[in-house]
């Protein structure tokens, strides 16, 4: 690795983006990379532990529910691996630098890094309302849910990606077009400009807003389906196969996205509030100092993603440990049946036989 001490030699063809951005990096952005480089890399371990588990275990859900959990799982690898290889190239740079230009970033490269964080910031609060919004409808809708198709949770999941991949577009046109950013190379990377700036704010206010609503949507769902299950267990006139099974459905599946929703009702919040306090008090770091706190408030964020795949981990083992008990139960009484049957076979046989005497 190139000397520390170089900051302070003479660098004739430097300007103050290629310092901005060797101080950043041998500064206080050096643990920030280590650290968030570690948490990524065991979120995509986990992810791969996931599918791997899914693979190999049949899980007893609803195709809707499925193909949410699907789409968020894509999000957090499209996410993970994005901050990876960003995270990455400064790292080998690092070893491998001859002059501090070299970790100046090429304009075509600057929204390949930073417009799919911008897509997941809206995409990730959508899906997880999709997921609140589908279980709401399996509890009202919990005695013919079973039977309904997936067409209207594929128009949902094709809108979400609409809208996401449309307000990143947007975010990257506008910052593109502004020759101040964008008309040389970048040292600190950004795409956030005068233009765009606005719609990033309602951006996050409306996401933080739905993450909150998720939340709510999720406790509401909670406390029904504990009153149905209370409901059908005590109730002595009617039994709906279709009704209870999603009634258990629910409960297995909020018992995983419940306190994820909450956590994230909570976690979320509060990195918008340290970016917006970061940002309000920019004038009083340094150039750097600034890129690395920011990059620091991502931290809780990764570590919400790391949690969330464990959960849904747990889940799976959950899940399939109860449908190997039901397996199992099945394959007993079926047995017992065989049994019985083959005794009262044998007893018949037996009467018959002495009948005939």
């Amino acid at each position: 690795m190139a000397n520390n001490s170089s900051l302070s030699s003479p660098l004739p063809h430097a300007d103050k983006s290629c310092i901005d951005i060797k101080t950043a990096l041998f500064g206080s952005n050096y643990p920030v990379i280590h650290i968030q480089l570690f948490l990524l890399g065991v979120v995509l371990i986990a992810i791969c532990s996931l599918i791997h588990k899914y693979s190999k275990n049949h899980i007893g859900i609803h195709k809707n529910l499925k193909l949410l959990l699907v789409n968020t799982i894509i999000l957090y690898i499209i996410n993970s691996l994005v901050w990876i290889v960003f995270f990455l190239r400064y790292r080998i740079q690092m070893f491998t630098y001859k002059h501090p230009c070299d970790f100046l970033s090429p304009v075509w490269m600057v929204p390949m890094f930073l417009g799919p964080p911008k897509l997941y910031s809206i995409a990730y609060p959508c899906f997880h309302f999709a997921i609140a919004f589908e279980r709401i409808r399996s509890t009202f809708l919990a005695k013919r849910y079973e039977r309904m198709g997936t067409q209207s949770t594929v128009i949902i999941i094709w809108i979400i990606w609409f809208l996401s991949f449309g307000y990143m577009m947007y975010i990257i046109w506008v910052a593109m077009n502004d020759p101040a950013i964008f008309a040389q190379p970048q040292g600190i990377v950004t795409i956030t400009t005068e233009a765009n700036a606005n719609v990033m704010l309602y951006g996050t206010i409306v996401s933080m807003a739905l993450v909150i609503l998720t939340a709510l949507c999720d406790w509401f769902i909670f406390v029904m389906n504990k009153r149905l299950h209370i409901f059908t267990r005590n109730s002595r006139t009617e039994y709906n196969l279709s009704l209870n099974y999603q009634i258990n459905e629910n409960t297995q599946a909020m018992l995983v996205i419940f306190p994820i929703d909450i956590s994230f009702a909570i976690i979320y919040p509060i990195h918008n509030v340290l970016v917006i306090l970061i940002r309000a008090y920019r004038s009083a770091f340094t150039k750097a100092d600034f890129v690395s706190y920011c990059y620091w408030a991502n931290t809780p964020l990764f570590l919400h993603s790391l949690v969330t795949v464990l959960l849904y981990i747990r889940f799976i083992n959950r899940s399939s440990n109860i449908t190997k008990r039901r397996n199992f139960v099945k394959r007993k009484l079926k047995e017992e049946g065989k049994t019985h049957f083959k005794f009262l076979e044998e007893q018949w046989n037996r009467k018959s036989a002495f009948s005939t005497y």
